[in-house]
């Protein structure tokens, strides 16, 4: 995940993203955002340190949309629209 300079995105420690999401890199290839929901802090096991992350919804100019969690600066895909 980046914004529109490039550079990575990451859910700040109040639960927000650092800048809005421009470009997802997945598969060797740059899907362009059209959209996108959250981020959502999901505090599952908050006494456990490293148990801390966010999901968010994009979609994409394909179309299509995506499930995502983040570690940190670590984006994954959870589920595909």
């Amino acid at each position: 995940m980046l914004d529109g300079d490039g550079r990575p995105l990451h859910v700040t420690g109040r639960g927000v993203l650092s800048a809005e999401p421009a470009v997802m890199e997945w598969g060797g290839r740059r899907h362009e955002i059209t959209g996108w929901a959250g981020p959502w802090p999901v505090d599952e096991d908050w006494w456990r340190h490293g148990k801390r992350y966010a999901r968010m919804q994009i979609a994409t100019a394909e179309p299509a949309g995506y499930l995502l969690v983040c570690r940190s600066t670590r984006w994954r895909i959870e589920a595909t629209y």
